[in-house]
């Protein structure tokens, strides 16, 4: 079971996040998980998945490829990703734009990554397989810790 956190120190991706998640059996499991990533800066996992539940952006597509194969493991970039979104978002791109934009990530992203992550992001359906009460439950938590910082620290805080 100790190997089931060992997530070590760097960043990790969406898709080992996504399928721990679902694969644990405990809310105190979960909330470890989602801690440990927390503190490793995966924010691919969290902008991923607060993109997928950003109500005002359309990207506009009800069809978005999906891969059946095993292709390369390449990985998308992330920035890129959410530089569509930040056009689609304030309106800078045309469905046909937005499209073409989609299929070219989509070819330039392995299959893995691309259909259990960026697909269900574009569909505004990632948080559907996760166990979203938890992940609120744990989101609100952080929240929490980071409002009940004494005002004189925050002030130092900011002018850092």
């Amino acid at each position: 079971m100790k190997d089931v956190f060992n997530l070590g120190f760097l960043e990790t991706s969406p898709l080992v996040i996504i399928e721990k998640i679902c694969s644990l059996k405990t809310k105190k499991a979960i909330l470890k998980l989602l801690k440990q990533a927390w503190d490793n800066d995966s924010e691919k996992f969290f902008i991923g998945l607060q993109i997928s539940l950003d109500c005002d952006v359309d990207f506009k597509c009800t069809k978005v490829p999906a891969w059946d194969d095993d292709g390369a493991d390449e990985l998308l970039d992330f920035e890129k990703f959410y530089e569509l979104y930040i056009m689609v978002k304030n309106n800078k791109l045309t469905e046909t734009e937005i499209n073409s934009i989609i299929l070219e990530m989509a070819n330039s992203s392995g299959s893995k990554e691309w259909n259990l992550f960026y697909r269900k992001i574009l569909l505004k359906k990632l948080q559907d397989d996760l166990p979203m009460d938890i992940i609120i439950e744990f989101l609100k938590g952080i929240e929490e810790k980071s409002t009940n910082v004494p005002q004189d620290v925050s002030v130092v805080l900011q002018r850092k």
